[in-house]
């Protein structure tokens, strides 16, 4: 499964120290692919055509880093929008983020 959380041009040979001026941009994509095997998210690049771009510029991840004040841990979470952070849960305590960060801000 692709998660897309980037759409830019690039150049092809970015790597290379001698840079020629004739060289194009390319479309890439860049976003986090999970692997089935090791069970982690792995980041990736990759060229795409322009109709490709287009269609990924409109669907589009956003990467959040949470932190659960109760179990002290943090999650990499990838959603649409940031309407859906509102559902998301801790997967160790199983607790919603929304009122984890409601208490905590309380507290303050």
């Amino acid at each position: 499964m692709k998660m897309v959380t980037s759409v830019s041009k690039m150049y092809k040979h970015r790597g290379n120290h001698f840079h020629r001026r004739s060289t194009k941009k390319y479309w890439h994509i860049i976003g986090y692919e999970y692997d089935d095997y090791e069970e982690e998210w792995k980041m990736f690049c990759e060229q795409v055509s322009w109709i490709k771009a287009i269609y990924y510029k409109c669907n589009k991840y956003k990467k959040f880093n949470l932190a659960c004040p109760s179990c002290k841990n943090t999650y990499m979470l990838l959603v649409k929008k940031e309407k859906y952070l509102e559902k998301q849960e801790c997967p160790e305590c199983q607790e919603s983020f929304k009122d984890l960060y409601e208490e905590y801000a309380e507290n303050l």
